[in-house]
């Protein structure tokens, strides 16, 4: 009875054993149960696996801590251009030379009073001119008497003056005098004598110069402008307009250079004959005052 005593006590001190370590592995699952709220009798992922949860690192006081995984890059966008933007002009400008503008209108009408009625070729030329150009005002000349010799005029810090044959001429609306006529206003510069007669010079070197004329090239021939550069060099552009043209037929030209600005125009001919003109609505603009046109749909 006795040793039957012993055996029972013997197997309930192993069942208690076997019963609190079960107990003890429970507990371990529990702590280590997935913080994400998944099924914690789910089966364990073996590390093997791509995407096992984050990896586990034993610091030297045996605390488990989850290992930070490395962050993604930040990707920043890059910058877009705006559409609609003021450009300044182009680097290779000196190369290309200078720019030109040129519009022309012939008078189909017979004789010197009859007036062009419109000059939309020479307007359009004017504008895509302006367009390029900001800061920058046209001289009407309205402000002189009929008969006046303008010799210096203003342009803000700078000064445009007058050299040769030229007086202001006062034309009613609709008429002209002898072909010549202002594009604005009454009064126009009435420019006389032989090729190279008439010049302008400017007291800072400027980039852009732009006018409207009036009866030029009846004399059949081109007008030239030769420019006297800063640097000492000249250039002689001839413009466009028609060699023989009817008398009171109009022309806009204008011109930029921004690399290699003018200090001097003179007014000459192709063929060095006499061709008294209109000259009206002069412009001029240092570099900084050019820009390129807006692009269509900009404000």
């Amino acid at each position: 009875m006795a040793i039957a005593r012993l055996k029972a006590l013997s197997l309930v001190a192993a069942l208690t054993t076997a019963a609190c370590a079960g107990g003890n592995e429970l507990a371990g699952a529990s702590r280590t149960a997935p913080r994400d709220g998944s099924d914690s009798k789910a089966s364990p992922r073996t590390p093997a696996e791509p995407d096992a949860a984050p990896s586990r690192e034993t610091r030297k006081d045996d605390v488990m801590v989850d290992r930070a995984e490395p962050a993604a890059p930040v990707i920043v966008d890059q910058p877009v251009a705006a559409a609609c933007s003021v450009k300044s002009p182009k680097p290779d400008a000196a190369e290309a030379g200078p720019q030109t503008f040129f519009g022309e209108d012939l008078n189909t009408a017979k004789g010197d009073a009859a007036r062009l009625s419109d000059h939309p070729k020479a307007d359009a030329a004017r504008a895509r001119f302006s367009a390029m150009l900001r800061g920058v005002e046209a001289e009407d000349f309205e402000r002189f008497g009929d008969g006046q010799v303008p010799e210096a005029l203003a342009f803000g810090d700078d000064t445009a003056t007058f050299v040769g044959a030229s007086r202001i001429k006062k034309v009613a609306d609709g008429k002209t005098f002898n072909g010549v006529f202002p594009s604005s206003g009454q009064n126009a510069v009435l420019l006389l004598g032989s090729s190279g007669a008439f010049a302008i010079e400017f007291s800072a070197p400027q980039a852009a110069f732009g006018f409207f004329g009036s009866d030029i090239g009846d004399a059949k021939a081109n007008l030239v402008l030769k420019l006297e550069r800063d640097d000492g060099s000249t250039e002689d552009l001839t413009v466009k307009n028609t060699p023989g043209a009817p008398t009171g037929s109009a022309i806009y030209f204008g011109m930029i250079d921004a690399k290699r600005p003018f200090r001097k125009i003179t007014f000459t001919n192709t063929n060095s004959q006499f061709d008294g003109f209109g000259f009206d609505d002069l412009a001029i603009g240092r570099a900084e005052n050019i820009v390129e046109p807006i692009e269509p749909g900009c404000d």
